[in-house]
């Protein structure tokens, strides 16, 4: 069964945010652009997220301070291959299928996913005691093994802290818009004329993601009728202005929700801008 789409957060902030006090109105929400293709999906947290080529110098920088630090142990721990930088916009999928183009390869199948995790290195199980920290053991021929490994202590100097995916909370604030949109009366409208659309094609589904979840798309490849659905799916969603109203609906959450907690997001901006800095000079740094 296809899961809704992920929400991709990269925030490098930890700390819980509270509303301020007595503020003031929040902004108009910024106008949004017609979505045609998963690249019109633009909302106003992406501005906290980091961008791909950010996520992949942090994760160069992370490795390389980490081998580094695995060579104070005597251990040569292999520089991972890293995946390419990602060209399938972040918000492709938030709202489902909608590149006509691509549901006529695949359907609801998703694309190849370029950013796989790091490839890791075949290892003792020393080495992984001390690229991790954890084994119990603090000390390895006679050096202290970092909090969390190296792989912590490579963390802890660029800044990504505990919360290398995001505080919670942030993340909290940041999905909430999309659960938010799903009870607004105006994408209840927009999912009633998506549907009676859908039947006018033959395919008897109430909202997008009973389409997009259906479980007859479960195999390793795409069938005739689930090409067809996602086509029909495609053309409902452009011709309904569903993915439309959808943006326009969470763009309003957003924008209510940065207000509140403009605070704590000034403080993840920031955060993030430093980490990006120092793991850029480890980068520029000759290699140990």
């Amino acid at each position: 069964m296809r899961a809704r789409a992920a929400l991709p957060i990269l925030l490098l902030f930890a700390a819980a945010c509270t509303p301020a006090a007595s503020a003031p109105a929040p902004p108009a929400p910024p106008a949004v652009a017609e979505v045609r293709s998963g690249a019109d999906i633009k909302l106003p947290f992406d501005h906290y997220l980091l961008t791909p080529d950010q996520q992949r110098t942090v994760a160069l920088a992370e490795q390389r301070l980490a081998r580094s630090c695995m060579s104070r142990f005597g251990f040569d721990w292999p520089a991972p291959e890293l995946p390419p930088v990602p060209t399938t916009p972040a918000n492709a999928r938030r709202y489902g299928v909608i590149d006509a183009a691509e549901v006529a390869r695949l359907g609801y199948h998703p694309p190849a996913d370029p950013t796989a995790v790091l490839a890791s290195p075949s290892a003792s199980p020393e080495m992984v005691m001390v690229y991790g920290g954890k084994g119990g053991a603090s000390e390895l021929r006679g050096q202290p093994v970092p909090d969390g490994g190296c792989l912590g202590e490579a963390r802890r100097e660029l800044g990504v802290g505990a919360a290398a995916l995001g505080g919670p909370e942030l993340n909290r604030i940041a999905t909430d818009s999309f659960t938010q949109a799903q009870q607004d009366p105006r994408l209840a409208d927009a999912n009633a004329a998506w549907s009676a659309c859908m039947k006018q094609s033959g395919y008897a589904y109430t909202d997008i993601w009973r389409a997009n979840n259906d479980p007859r798309w479960s195999g390793p490849e795409p069938s005739a009728l689930e090409l067809a659905t996602a086509r029909a799916d495609v053309a409902c969603k452009l011709g309904t202005r569903l993915p439309t109203i959808l943006l326009t609906i969470e763009t309003e959450l957003q924008t209510v929700a940065i207000h509140r907690h403009a605070t704590a997001l000034d403080r993840a901006g920031t955060h993030r801008a430093e980490t990006v800095t120092r793991a850029a000079a480890v980068l520029a740094r000759p290699p140990a």
